[in-house]
């Protein structure tokens, strides 16, 4: 008896750490939202990306692309689609790597990223600024998707699609990618 209560004192205390810091990340990272909107494409008409990367599922199929474009204040996160696919959900976060969320495995939890959106009739290109101010010098970006293709007027595929860079374990398919602001 007094083994099991010994366990279950135990678990409790390791929760309320664990809820601790959660917590904490969440605040920080809503800082960051705040700053965020979501921004109509034509805003980058005319820009070059200082970074891209392919939106990949399983690091075998190319979905489309992840782009990352600079002006003088702000910071733009797009993500276009490849032809056939279309985007349903979106989840970014973009920040320091330290307060990515993520579980004790190391695996990013992207329902507790801050930047969310869904798209019920799907879309194929999406643009979030961020102001530059509110990001650090050097940076995390981790970008992750719903994505679908039709075909003959039917959903064919669903998929879970990452922009491609750097797994945060070897347990799943959750990448990110570290840019810097240009000077």
């Amino acid at each position: 008896m007094k083994t099991k209560l010994f366990y279950l004192t135990a678990c409790f205390i390791s929760l309320t750490f664990v809820s601790c810091e959660t917590e904490e990340s969440a605040q920080t990272n809503d800082a960051t939202a705040s700053k965020i909107q979501n921004s109509n494409v034509s805003v980058i008409a005319d820009m070059v990306p200082a970074y891209s990367t392919d939106l990949t599922i399983r690091d075998q199929y190319d979905a489309g692309d992840v782009n990352v474009y600079f002006d003088e204040q702000t910071a733009y996160f797009e993500y276009k689609t490849a032809a056939n696919w279309r985007v349903k959900k979106i989840q970014l976060y973009v920040g320091d790597f330290e307060l990515v969320p993520t579980n004790t495995n190391g695996t990013a939890i992207p329902d507790r990223f801050p930047i969310k959106s869904n798209y019920a009739n799907g879309t194929e290109s999406v643009v979030y600024a961020v102001s530059k101010s509110a990001l650090p010098d050097c940076f995390t970006v981790s970008a992750r998707a719903e994505v679908y293709r039709n075909g003959l007027n039917l959903t064919v595929q669903n998929e879970t699609a990452w922009g491609y860079g750097d797994k945060f374990s070897s347990r799943d398919w959750s990448m990110y990618f570290n840019i810097c602001q240009p000077e």
